[in-house]
């Protein structure tokens, strides 16, 4: 069988032919450029229980269980600092798995305000006592670092965590003016 002088079954075979090595090519960069050692750099990071990398979109999205950590910002932002130099300029987010209980959840519902406030306001005095208060309140304890991106609450209660990262940029309806200097990649 032919159309215009090409013969059908040839142009057949050499698109599929194409466009398996096209895909195989997308693989395979996906794979060793970033995929595999990402999966070995978070794998030897003893804070790190699990991991998963879900590369369906266009932000690659990368979900850690962290174990009581001693230090939220300092792990966070370490894990951060690894992944950024192997997706290179890639867009990624970083997703904390936690383990809260009920207790947990309720006592950072009550210090959202604070936080929120402190954000715009910049009580962070305030806003950390808020947070100490509630946590006692519930029978656990609570730490909260400020880093010039991020605020970094690891609240716990029994053998249950709660571990969040709130961003000091991303308020919805406001325009924050972005003060300080440096650190933007790693805060």
């Amino acid at each position: 069988m032919q159309w215009n002088g090409f013969k059908i079954p040839i142009v057949l075979l050499a698109l599929l032919i194409g466009l398996t090595v096209l895909l195989g090519g997308q693989w395979a960069y996906n794979k060793y450029s970033f995929q595999d050692p990402l999966e070995q750099v978070l794998g030897e990071k003893a804070v790190i229980s699990d991991f998963s990398v879900n590369d369906d979109g266009e932000v690659l999205v990368v979900k850690l269980k962290l174990d009581k950590t001693a230090n939220l910002m300092e792990d966070y932002q370490e894990i951060d600092k690894l992944i950024r130099k192997i997706v290179n300029k890639r867009a990624f987010r970083i997703e904390l798995v936690d383990d809260p209980n009920d207790i947990l959840l309720n006592a950072y519902y009550n210090s959202q305000f604070a936080i929120h406030e402190a954000i715009i306001k910049g009580s962070f005095r305030q806003m950390a006592s808020v947070v100490h208060e509630s946590a006692i309140e519930a029978g656990g304890s609570a730490k909260i670092y400020i880093g010039s991106q991020n605020i970094y609450l690891q609240m716990t209660h029994g053998d249950h965590y709660l571990l969040k990262v709130i961003s000091r940029e991303d308020v919805p309806g406001i325009s924050l003016p972005v003060t300080g200097g440096g650190g933007n990649y790693y805060d």
